[in-house]
């Protein structure tokens, strides 16, 4: 009788100590989740275009966001259409020209305009 009541004590303190070391597995088990979003910015100016891509990172415990989300930027352009700079300093020196013209009613020189627009596109 004696060894019986002393396997079933035994038997308790086993299963007590099984028991204790699965509870502390589950609490200390990783519950740290990661989401991950893409995001795209882009800006357009009158003659630049910048174009910033990446993700940004949200971490999560047991479903609850926790700290700061993170940006990594994995694609960046910074774009000058250069052809449109030159459209509009062209036009703008014709119409100066025009006006010029048209208030004296001297006639520049083809060439001095020629010099003046390569002048400000060097």
């Amino acid at each position: 009788m004696l060894t019986t009541v002393f396997v079933m004590q035994l038997l308790i303190i086993v299963l007590f100590i099984v028991d204790i070391i699965v509870i502390r597995r589950k609490l200390t088990e990783k519950r740290v989740t990661a989401k991950y979003e893409p995001f795209v910015y882009k800006d357009e100016k009158l003659f630049r275009e910048k174009v910033v891509a990446g993700y940004r990172t949200y971490y999560y415990y047991d479903g609850i966001p926790f700290g700061e989300s993170s940006e990594r930027i994995v694609y960046q352009s910074n774009k000058v259409d250069k052809e449109a700079i030159e459209k509009a300093i062209t036009n703008t020196l014709s119409t100066a020209t025009e006006s010029i013209v048209a208030a004296t009613g001297i006639p520049p020189m083809i060439s001095d305009i020629q010099k003046a627009i390569n002048k400000v596109l060097d």
